[in-house]
């Protein structure tokens, strides 16, 4: 497929990055949101982005103009997707959300332009179900945040048809971003499910007193990892790691509906660098962690086991292949 334009639908943080790094790919790129703040809020994003990848040396001030320009804002669904190649929603991990959007894209797309979602968790089967032609929808998952992270998981849905699957997984290697393919719908695919259990062993960790946020995240940075795990729920937005065990409750195992602790933060609106302050406190983008000596109580192999286990029942399951993994 010669692809000449693209439709983001959602104005947030993933969509904003997505649409940039399709952009800087030089592709057109619209990004769609029914709400002007959150579009007006996303171009400043971008921008910011591009002057920060600027004052780096990354890229230059030429480089920047050309890719902004690139990117355009709508609030009007059918003039944003109507004559796009491809449509890539980027909303919160809410189903019924999800649905409604393709349900309503499926109305004003082009008959073959193909359906992409950024769900983090959810089976593409669950969203496709109410499409006229769900063979058409494929998971594509970026990782937060989408300018830096170079893994991006495509996803086969029960339905998706090979050409629809080829041309994102090609897409993905044309915007310089490493595919992976996940070949049997499961709920959090490859990254997210290795990683599942870590996010109820961590929440276990707190809610049993067993040590503080701060002394495992200093810990984790004790073994050469960029982010701890508290800190990092706190980045991605402890929202979104409440709806992903809630998830993982109903289509996985019981076992994940155990975990209350970040339910009382999301009462709190305590949800991370989004609302300024999670776990810890949040300035410039920044976590404030107070100093504190590592946990003991915590070893690397208690975090390893999990992910090997995981990824030993996705080989098992045919999920993806192990080289993938």
């Amino acid at each position: 497929m010669d692809i000449r334009k693209v439709t983001v639908i959602g104005a947030g943080i993933m969509g904003s990055g997505i649409a940039q790094v399709i952009a800087a790919a030089g592709i057109n790129v619209v990004i769609e949101d029914a709400y002007s703040e959150a579009l007006d809020k996303s171009e400043k994003t971008i921008v910011d982005s591009l002057s920060r990848l600027v004052k780096s040396g990354k890229i230059s001030a030429s480089d920047s103009e050309n890719i902004r320009s690139r990117v355009g804002f709508s609030s009007d669904l059918g003039e944003a997707v109507s004559d796009s190649d491809i449509i890539i929603e980027a909303v919160p991990e809410i189903p019924d959300l999800k649905r409604k959007i393709f349900a309503d894209v499926e109305k004003v797309a082009k008959p073959d332009s193909v359906l992409a979602t950024n769900t983090s968790n959810i089976r593409i089967s669950e969203i496709a179900k109410d499409l006229k032609n769900p063979e058409r929808l494929v998971g594509m998952h970026f990782f937060n945040p989408p300018v830096i992270m170079k893994l991006v998981e495509v996803i086969k849905g029960e339905h998706t048809n090979d050409e629809a699957f080829e041309t994102i997984y090609n897409l993905v290697k044309k915007i310089g971003k490493t595919p992976i393919k996940v070949l049997k719908d499961t709920a959090g695919f490859v990254v997210n499910r290795i990683s599942a259990p870590e996010s109820l062993f961590f929440c276990m960790l707190l809610q049993t007193g067993v040590d503080s946020p701060e002394a495992v995240d200093t810990f984790a940075k004790s073994q050469a990892l960029p982010m701890g795990p508290y800190e990092l729920m706190d980045y991605v937005g402890i929202d979104t790691v409440v709806h992903s065990l809630e998830y993982y409750s109903k289509t996985l195992s019981g076992d994940y509906g155990k975990c209350t602790y970040y339910g009382k933060m999301i009462k709190e609106n305590k949800l991370g660098l989004k609302t300024g302050e999670g776990f810890y406190k949040w300035e410039n983008k920044k976590a404030i962690i107070p100093k504190t000596e590592p946990s003991e109580k915590v070893e690397l192999m208690d975090i390893l086991s999990l992910e090997v286990n995981e990824a030993v029942k996705l080989i098992e399951d045919g999920v993806a292949t192990p080289e993938d993994i």
